[in-house]
């Protein structure tokens, strides 16, 4: 317990070279433009930050991206929330489809991700998903 711990500086998390510097900008830049972009886009088509519907809503049943988009803000900003195509692909489309007998096929599912990817706005996404919508 008394031992003297030494902590790594945040200087040894940055980019050592220019070149990777250069990258690191050239990414942080590509994705604020897709971020700008998603709520430009968010706004034309009229989507606002409050709540435009019930969340009991029945045409919300078999639609989990709908309602995430519509019903679901960052508490933050005020903003709605914005699902990347990875999201809505990879994740809530293969895991709530419905099958032909109105069932999930999958009724556990592990999502493995690095930190600060939304794992946490997902998990309680999906909880209020089911929590309104989920028998």
């Amino acid at each position: 317990m008394g031992k003297n711990i030494k902590f790594r500086p945040k200087s040894s998390f940055l980019p050592n070279t220019e070149e990777e510097r250069e990258a690191l900008k050239a990414r942080q830049k590509a994705g604020q433009k897709k971020y700008y972009e998603n709520r430009a886009s968010l706004k034309a088509i009229g989507v606002k930050k409050e709540v435009q519907k019930n969340p009991f809503a029945p045409d919300y049943k078999d639609d989990i991206i709908k309602y995430l988009q519509d019903q679901y803000y960052l508490i933050e900003t005020h903003e709605p929330v914005i699902l990347e195509a990875w999201q809505k692909t990879r994740i809530f489309e293969p895991l709530f489809k419905l099958n032909e007998d109105g069932l999930r096929k999958f009724s556990l599912a592990v999502i493995g991700l690095p930190k600060k990817n939304s794992k946490s706005t997902m998990a309680s996404m999906v909880a209020n998903y089911f929590l309104f919508q989920d028998e």
